[in-house]
């Protein structure tokens, strides 16, 4: 495990748009496979959010290049 000095809002992934075909739904809306932000980088989803025994994030479990998309999804850069 890394230890990780950087507050949510670096890994919190805003502005995107879906592109590709949907994979499923999770609370409620749509799971994008790819998404695109506006930089125009695209990521890809890799599953969702590890939470800690308080319900937040644990971000230390995220792997390098992966950022979070509220509700709770991990996207990976491309």
């Amino acid at each position: 495990m890394r230890f990780i000095t950087y507050p949510l809002e670096y890994y919190l992934l805003h502005g995107v748009r879906p592109d590709g075909p949907t994979v499923g739904h999770y609370s409620g809306k749509p799971v994008a496979d790819v998404v695109i932000d506006a930089y125009e980088r695209r990521y890809v989803f890799t599953g969702l959010a590890p939470r800690r025994n308080d319900g937040r994030y644990d971000l230390g479990k995220l792997r390098d290049g992966e950022f979070l998309l509220e509700p709770g999804l991990v996207y990976r850069l491309q």
